[in-house]
């Protein structure tokens, strides 16, 4: 993004100082910091790298006293990205099949992102997948955003996935 702006610039001229550029990501972060409060968390969040997301699950793995060698710890950082990626978050996760291992992941994903809450952290899929939620939920916002913007480029469009894609087209609606 630092890259582009500067080309832009060198291109241009300093009228290129104005436009925003970022990864999703960095966007995303900075309208959670704006108006994250509407959904519940502070705009000091912290935002959590897969360490950190490895460390929650095993602790939430060792308070459920569950066996990290069928819930190993990877996997289960994997399934919960997967769902996230997908804007499946545990209060709208329904089990596709009712057994041991995804029962105990229902669990294993509400009590991940009540450690992620009382911490007042996100990690990165939650960076898209709750500004997505945000412009579903407060239309207001959505609409600042979408006047913001007068054009909109995507580097790379061919790699995007559904969450990114969904945040493009409330953006330019």
């Amino acid at each position: 993004a630092k890259e582009l702006k500067e080309r832009l610039i060198n291109l241009v001229g300093e009228e290129a100082a104005f436009i925003q550029a970022g990864t999703f990501h960095a966007l995303c972060g900075r309208i959670l910091r704006k108006y994250g409060n509407l959904l519940g968390f502070g705009s000091n969040f912290v935002i959590y790298d897969t360490d950190d997301k490895l460390k929650v699950l095993k602790t939430v793995l060792q308070r459920m006293n569950l066996d990290t060698s069928l819930f190993a710890p990877k996997k289960i950082a994997n399934l919960i990205s997967s769902l996230k990626n997908k804007l499946i978050y545990p209060d709208s996760y329904q089990l596709s099949e009712s057994n041991y291992f995804n029962d105990r992941l229902s669990e294993i994903y509400k009590e991940y992102q009540a450690e992620l809450l009382r911490a007042n952290a996100l990690d990165f899929d939650d960076l898209l997948g709750l500004t997505i939620r945000l412009f579903d939920e407060h239309e207001a916002v959505k609409t600042r955003y979408q006047n913001m913007i007068k054009y909109l480029l995507v580097d790379e469009y061919q790699d995007t996935n559904l969450v990114q894609e969904l945040f493009i087209r409330h953006l330019t609606e």
